[in-house]
């Protein structure tokens, strides 16, 4: 368990990756689109933490928070 976290609760390092290319060279017969790609890792990451709930939710955090919404 990572430091802070109560017992119900988990985190995750989500690297963040840089597209270097990426084309789409065809699509299969089930749908999905076929990619060609090349990416680099970069070294920092944001943080996924997961909290046990009886209901779906999700919470943006940090800098850029007020930013970003979860509704589609």
């Amino acid at each position: 368990m990572a430091a802070g976290l109560d017992p119900w609760q988990t985190a995750w390092p989500a690297p963040a990756k840089i597209n270097l290319y990426l084309h789409v060279v065809g699509k299969r017969e089930d749908g999905y689109h076929l990619l060609d790609s090349l990416v680099a890792f970069a070294d920092v990451h944001d943080t996924v933490i997961a909290v046990e709930s009886d209901r779906l939710s999700l919470k943006l955090d940090g800098p850029f928070g007020a930013a970003l919404t979860a509704e589609r």
